[in-house]
């Protein structure tokens, strides 16, 4: 059992120990204390200088990934703004194409119009030269009738033999 207290007891100190701060450590952006002792002094020059150059680099790495993220910002504005070219020049050309379209059919429909009254034109003028045929045609009966009706009526000569009906 006592062998059991005194382990615990070691755990304890060890960790207390353990936690303490190590008298060459100065804390970042306090003033270092002067140390007189040359080992000392170089230890701590070393140890200053690992600072600057920890602190230089952490400095070129912020700058490199402000630097990128705004490389990547001009990246996605400029790959946004042509996006938004080709969907200019998208929708130009869609409108042009409706528009070509529209014409395309307005110049069938007048097709269809100029076909109809050509059809209409034939038709007026084949109606016109029945009807005149068919005047011409009653102008001819309406003689041969005369014709009929006078020789019927009028005493045939003589010489003449008279037509058989």
């Amino acid at each position: 059992m006592k062998k059991l207290v005194v382990a615990a007891a070691l755990v304890f100190a060890a960790g207390a120990y353990a936690q303490g701060v190590p008298p060459d450590y100065v804390p970042p952006g306090s003033v270092p204390v002067i140390v007189t002792n040359p080992v000392d002094a170089q230890i701590q020059a070393v140890h200053m200088n690992y600072m600057d150059v920890r602190a230089q680099a952490e400095a070129r790495l912020r700058a490199r990934e402000e630097a990128r993220a705004r490389a990547e910002r001009a990246r996605q504005k400029a790959a946004a703004a042509a996006a938004k070219e080709r969907a200019r020049k998208a929708a130009k050309a869609e409108s042009r194409d409706d528009e070509n379209y529209e014409i395309e059919m307005e110049m069938k429909r007048l097709k269809l119009r100029e076909m109809r009254a050509r059809v209409r034109t034939t038709e007026a003028q084949q109606d016109a030269i029945a009807k005149r045929a068919q005047d011409m045609v009653d102008v001819k009966l309406e003689q041969e009738r005369a014709k009929i009706g006078a020789s019927a009526v009028a005493p045939a000569p003589a010489s003449e033999p008279a037509p058989a009906p």
